[in-house]
């Protein structure tokens, strides 16, 4: 049990920024807006998940 309480809180003990209501809820914006955010022809992987995954993926195939 010691276990998940301490994967849970350590990030926030090694990411002081962590504690920062504004720098949380701005890095929760960007991630839904990379999330949600649709790939396409000149999209760079930084702007869309679907992008990176393509370019992530491009030499496995």
């Amino acid at each position: 049990w010691f276990m998940a309480p301490s994967w849970l809180f350590a990030p926030y003990l090694f990411d002081p920024s962590g504690f920062e209501w504004k720098k949380v809820v701005e890095d929760f914006e960007d991630w839904t807006n990379w999330l949600f955010y649709r790939g396409g022809v000149g999209v760079k992987g930084e702007e869309s998940w679907e992008t990176w995954w393509d370019e992530e993926h491009v030499f496995g195939f």
